[in-house]
């Protein structure tokens, strides 16, 4: 085990050890009952305490989304579209899972976060189609049909299909 790997340990620790705290104070202020699953009130305050991780966490697994969606419609080489596809499908999933998307416990903060954010989202997953642009040529040509602006919703990016999404762009084009 490295350096890195002890630190990251201690990290996880120090969040479950503060998480303990929450729960303990909470119950010391009448905040819980005794029939809280004390498993489960942990879990959450777990969560929460990572909450501030997640923001830019749940940014980057937007952008990203955003970024291949830009290249399955911008590509003028269709090489990569399977990959592009299923890279969409395991960020919608990671991001699901960050924020628990469509569950009763979903961590709503970090939606209105990436919400409110989205824009954030959209010039991250441009710069990354641009990057990739300057190494191959056939991402050039879709540069300047990008819109200036974010055509969708996190909910669209989330739940609708991909042919949605593009045709969204093709409207923005117009």
């Amino acid at each position: 085990m490295d350096g890195e790997e002890i630190l990251e340990k201690i990290e996880n620790i120090n969040m479950r050890i503060n998480a303990l705290k929450n729960v303990i104070i909470k119950y010391t202020n009448g905040e819980l009952s005794e029939s809280d699953s004390l498993e489960q009130l942990l879990d959450d305050e777990l969560f929460q305490e990572s909450y501030s991780d997640r923001k830019d966490d749940c940014i980057t697994e937007i952008g990203i989304i955003i970024e291949h969606i830009l290249k399955i419609k911008y590509c003028t080489n269709d090489r990569n579209h399977k990959t592009w596809i299923n890279s969409i499908k395991t960020h919608r999933g990671t991001f699901e899972k960050y924020v628990r998307w469509g569950s009763k416990k979903s961590v709503d903060r970090l939606i209105k976060h990436t919400s409110e954010n989205i824009n954030d989202c959209y010039e991250y997953g441009v710069v990354l189609y641009t990057r990739d642009s300057d190494e191959y040529p056939d991402l050039k040509v879709g540069l300047s049909q990008i819109p200036e602006e974010c055509p969708w919703t996190l909910e669209e990016i989330i739940d609708e299909t991909i042919d949605y999404l593009l045709n969204k762009l093709d409207e923005e084009e117009k």
